[in-house]
């Protein structure tokens, strides 16, 4: 589905996007004129398209919890563009000593909503 039916299609798609609870989604074959942004009601809406004809053309929707954490986006041509992301990610080390004497060593990384509770994610064991 192009979106160069209007607002349409991209209403389907973020109803969507809402109903799986995905917050990023990169599109193709937008056919939008030109390069710009926008926020509906739940998402913030990236793209970059053709400069003068209605073809080809990319984008981005992040929903806008996530987006409060964008930093900016580059719109390339009309087949690429980037979205720069701040995320919290916090690397954590220990050492405990084990039943058989020996000290085991763990690490992993958690997000800034995990970290101090049980849902670390260990990598390394």
């Amino acid at each position: 589905m192009g979106f160069n039916s209007g607002f349409k299609g991209l209403n389907i798609v973020q109803r969507e996007m809402n109903r799986i609870d995905l917050d990023i989604l990169g599109i193709s074959e937008i056919k939008w004129i030109g390069i710009g942004h926008f926020r509906s009601a739940n998402n913030t809406v990236m793209y970059s398209g053709h400069n003068t004809r209605r073809k080809n053309g990319v984008g981005m929707i992040v929903a806008n919890r996530v987006s409060k954490s964008i930093i900016g986006y580059k719109a390339v041509n009309d087949r690429i563009i980037y979205i720069y992301i701040y995320i919290y990610i916090y690397i954590y080390i220990y050492k405990s000593k084990g039943a058989s004497g020996k000290y085991n060593f763990r690490a992993g990384v958690c997000s800034y909503n995990q970290c101090g509770s049980s849902g670390h994610r260990t990598l390394l064991q």
